[in-house]
């Protein structure tokens, strides 16, 4: 059922946004062979290309032989997305099958399909999942001393993931020294040593480039198979060496808890479907009666499949399929018009700015990309030159659609020139102003204004609760809320610049240090309407965020009579990032 639910989804398949990302990488693979540059993002001058090569190398060859076009690769990406949740399925049904049998395999395959949460994080087919499958293969292939299947296995993990340096090794190491085969590991080491060179020597040439922060993620949901597993877990663990496999699988997965714990929680079920089902199956094996061990099985079924904690993947597939189509991360309908615009314009070689550059790195799939800023952030050059570039040098894609209020006042004015887009976004440029000072004027005018009404009515950006009568109507007004904020966030955004832009015509020294200002005002209005960022920000964060966005806005009205910034603006600006973004 799910996989022919997953199929028929394929017309509209669900995407992160990250997924923009890897298409994007993934066509330029495909035109280009290896990439060992990124062109794409963070220009001017853009980046060493170190992310893992083989899942952007599969998009590209397969979306070549489609065709070849921007759709092409989407497509690409998305039946690479669904042999992903295929192969982690299959994975689990086959190794809990293996180890217990046919009742253990239906469990464990139950377990893993059934939440939402788990299921969902395969089917969209980021890299990191494919190391979660390939795991549990390296541990087994070493235990059954296939050591050249362990060592191809765990190299491939490599090449699909920087995370695959601590996964599958650990999980091989763990194994090792469970079963004190010292030797095997040093020759499996060698070899996935060997193998992965070539991308080893380039991660090395270029290692100054990863910085190693990242973005916000949104906390992790407990899931059922989380419940079960964790108990499975501790069961095994009595006996380690008996069950080193299971030990070993569980092993690889915790430096994840680290580094990116939502992932930890939803790829690591994999390993936790299978110890959960095993010790499910040992305690039905204690039921006397065949009947009711069979209604027992069909129990845990149904509610690993109906109820896991949380949403379930089958309701979850069909709703998208019924037209719930929520969350839309990432909508590759408004990626193409927005690049068709673009080359309408004239404007798809030019520096672009999108208010999110993980959006703005999707149009790579259409158009020869350059943004500043971009994707995958631990990957960036510090100093950041998008933070020293004029607004005038990049084209600028804002959350506002093109016909708004505010961009025919600032347009009427010659602050900015509107060039088409989307019926959510408009693609602006930012002329010379004719007269700085007025324009600055005007500009922080629609700046306090702006400020002031999201300070009074901004709600925060959390998972609406869709059980009510009519879940689509719910979310139709949900929707409605997070468009109706997120405009006045872009226009926050397109005052800024207009404002910016002015005031490096006036005073130059006063604007050099305010080019971060810009990124940090999209990512708010990322925040405040995307789907992708809902629960990125807790109840506390937003608070300060419409607090602190009612003092900046009385320190820009007081730039009516001085549009140079004052040290309130300015302290008002620090406070209002740093106590939304980072502060506890």
């Amino acid at each position: 059922m799910h996989a022919a639910l997953l199929l028929l989804a394929l017309r509209d398949p669900r995407n992160l946004i990250d997924t923009g990302y890897h298409v994007s990488l993934g066509r330029l693979h495909g035109e280009q062979g290896l990439v060992p540059y990124d062109p794409m993002n963070f220009n001017p001058g853009g980046r060493p290309n170190l992310n893992a090569p083989l899942l952007h190398m599969g998009i590209g060859a397969l979306g070549r032989l489609l065709g070849g076009e921007g759709d092409d690769y989407v497509r690409s990406s998305a039946l690479l997305a669904v042999a992903q949740w295929t192969a982690a399925m299959l994975t689990v049904w086959w190794f809990g099958r293996r180890l217990g049998g046919d009742r253990a395999g239906l469990l464990a395959a139950a377990l893993a399909c059934g939440s939402a949460y788990v299921a969902g994080s395969f089917s969209v087919g980021i890299p990191s999942g494919w190391v979660f499958v390939a795991v549990p293969w390296a541990v087994h292939f070493f235990l059954q001393r296939s050591l050249g299947a362990a060592a191809a296995v765990t190299a491939a993990s490599v090449y699909l993931h920087l995370g695959g340096y601590v996964t599958a090794p650990l999980g091989v190491a763990a194994a090792a020294a469970l079963t004190r085969r010292w030797r095997d590991l040093v020759k499996v080491g060698i070899a996935v040593a060997v193998l992965t060179a070539p991308y080893t020597i380039h991660l090395l040439r270029h290692h100054e480039w990863y910085i190693g922060d990242r973005g916000h993620v949104a906390r992790s949901p407990v899931t059922l198979v989380s419940i079960v597993g964790a108990a499975g877990l501790a069961w095994a663990a009595r006996h380690p060496r008996r069950n080193a496999f299971l030990v070993a699988w569980a092993a690889a997965a915790v430096p994840w808890l680290f580094f990116h714990p939502t992932r930890f929680v939803l790829q690591s079920a994999l390993g936790a479907a299978v110890t959960g089902a095993l010790l499910v199956d040992h305690l039905l094996a204690r039921v006397p009666r065949a009947g009711l061990r069979a209604a027992i099985t069909a129990a845990v079924v149904a509610v690993a499949t109906l109820r896991p904690l949380g949403a379930s993947s089958l309701s979850s597939e069909r709703a998208w399929l019924a037209g719930f189509d929520y969350p839309r991360e990432l909508d590759w309908r408004e990626v193409r018009a927005a690049a068709t615009a673009l080359q309408a314009a004239g404007l798809a070689e030019r520096l672009l700015e999108a208010y999110s550059p993980s959006w703005g790195s999707a149009l790579g799939a259409y158009v020869p990309l350059r943004q500043v800023r971009g994707h995958w952030v631990e990957v960036r050059p510090e100093p950041d030159p998008a933070d020293f570039l004029p607004v005038a040098a990049t084209v600028h894609i804002v959350p506002v659609p093109p016909g708004d209020p505010l961009l025919g006042e600032l347009a009427g004015a010659g602050l900015l020139q509107v060039h088409g887009g989307t019926p959510r976004l408009a693609i602006v440029t930012f002329p010379e102003p004719a007269a700085p000072a007025a324009a600055a004027t005007m500009a922080a005018a629609a700046l306090a204004r702006e400020a002031r009404w999201l300070s009074e009515h901004a709600s925060n950006n959390t998972r609406p609760d869709f059980a009510v009568p009519d879940p689509l109507a719910a979310l139709a007004q949900a929707r409605r809320v997070l468009r109706a904020q997120q405009v006045r966030a872009g226009r926050l955004l397109v005052a800024w610049l207009a404002y910016l832009n002015a005031l490096e015509r006036l005073d130059a020294e006063s604007a050099r240090p305010l080019g971060r200002v810009s990124y940090a005002f999209g990512t708010v209005a990322c925040f405040l309407g995307d789907e992708w960022a809902a629960g990125m920000m807790d109840d506390a964060r937003h608070r300060r965020l419409r607090e602190n966005l009612g003092r900046l806005a009385t320190a820009a009205e007081a730039l009516a009579s001085d549009p140079l910034p004052s040290k309130p603006f300015l302290s008002g600006l620090a406070r209002l990032f740093e106590q939304y973004f980072w502060a506890a």
